[in-house]
């Protein structure tokens, strides 16, 4: 039933979603999904928006309410079950994004392309934003 009304209803499922998950566009879509060029099987979503996620992620928001000192990621060490779970919040994981970010722009240029092959840890998902807020590309 959840998923029929989903797939029946992009325009309002994904508006509530993106409320709920703090995305928020530069350029707001004209839709959602625009199915009318045919060429594009499953059409195209959010066409004409520009976003920056990695804001989203980091910045504070007033809803859902989400603050400096909000949990951010939380974690367990791999192969270590007994270990405390840790956790950083949105402020730790803005400042090491910036400095990652700070660090790549004394190497890389706007809109250069960075791949990264790594297990999906803490680490990653900072360097992960870093290029992203950075204006580079993964």
């Amino acid at each position: 039933l959840f998923q029929k009304f989903t797939a029946q209803n992009p325009e309002v499922y994904w508006s509530i979603v993106l409320k709920e998950l703090s995305v928020w566009f530069h350029e707001a879509p004209r839709c959602i999904l625009d199915e009318t060029d045919e060429s594009k099987p499953g059409g195209t979503w959010f066409p004409g928006s520009v976003l920056n996620i990695a804001e989203c992620c980091l910045l504070p928001t007033s809803y859902p309410r989400k603050t400096d000192n909000s949990v951010a990621i939380v974690w367990r060490e791999e192969g270590r079950d007994d270990d405390p779970v840790c956790h950083l919040t949105l402020r730790d994981v803005r400042d090491q994004v910036m400095l990652v970010a700070n660090a790549l722009d004394s190497t890389f240029s706007k809109g250069d392309i960075i791949a990264i092959d790594m297990p999906m840890t803490v680490s990653a998902v900072i360097i992960y934003l870093a290029i992203i807020i950075s204006g580079r590309i993964v």
